[in-house]
């Protein structure tokens, strides 16, 4: 659980303040997969990695 949390905000500051791909930054955070990243979003976030980026431009 510790990891994921981990994972997970290496790649919430990587939607933030870059511009790669979401494969991408599921690779440089750790989750392997996009698909995997996108699970894991939605279970603690509420939302994909697509809708995260978009709300932190507005």
């Amino acid at each position: 659980q510790y990891l994921i949390q981990q994972k997970l905000q290496r790649a919430l500051i990587l939607l933030k303040e870059t511009t790669l791909p979401i494969t991408q930054v599921a690779e440089q955070s750790g989750f392997g997969t996009s698909h995997t990243l996108i699970r894991q979003m939605q279970t603690a976030q509420g939302m994909s990695p697509t809708e995260y980026r978009q709300s932190q431009q507005s």
